[in-house]
């Protein structure tokens, strides 16, 4: 069965990203202001401040994607619209089974790969990856959801 299917998950971060820029723009025009007027220690604690800013701009501003081609299927985390790291793949017929979080034993590591704002249920799915067996705790839309079953109805009963 070839399909192509993306479902992406985001929020509005606009005035999260205004804010960032604001601040990283304005620290970096004073760090290099202050390095011009050698004053090495106001320079690197403002430079010091941008690159804060910039690692707290990954981690506010996440978004996800899952992706589904044929029957393998992807989930990749996308750090502050910028940075893309896939942090999920397997075939859909290695999805052994698909749960609520609190039916999940204790002994599964679970991935978090979705936005609570999303409005759509979360549900775990379980499956074989290249290391090992993990659960993924996913927000599907129908679509995507449909798709899945359609390549692996067992998993879900």
């Amino acid at each position: 069965m070839d399909c192509f299917y993306e479902q992406f998950q985001t929020k509005d971060y606009k005035e999260i990203e205004k804010i960032i820029n604001i601040i990283s723009k304005v620290t970096l025009v004073l760090a290099i202001l202050f390095a011009a007027m050698l004053n090495i220690v106001g320079a690197i604690t403002l430079s010091l401040l941008y690159f804060i800013t910039f690692i707290v701009g990954r981690k506010l501003i996440v978004e996800y994607e899952y992706e589904l081609t044929g029957d393998e299927f992807s989930i990749y985390k996308i750090m502050n619209k910028s940075k893309r790291k896939e942090i999920g793949s397997f075939s859909i017929r290695d999805i052994s089974g698909v749960k609520t979080l609190d039916r999940i034993s204790s002994n599964t590591k679970v991935v978090k790969a979705y936005l609570e704002e999303s409005g759509i249920k979360a549900m775990v799915y379980i499956a074989k990856t290249s290391d090992g067996v993990l659960g993924f705790q996913l927000a599907m839309d129908e679509n995507l959801l449909n798709l899945i079953k359609r390549v692996n109805p067992l998993a879900f009963y």
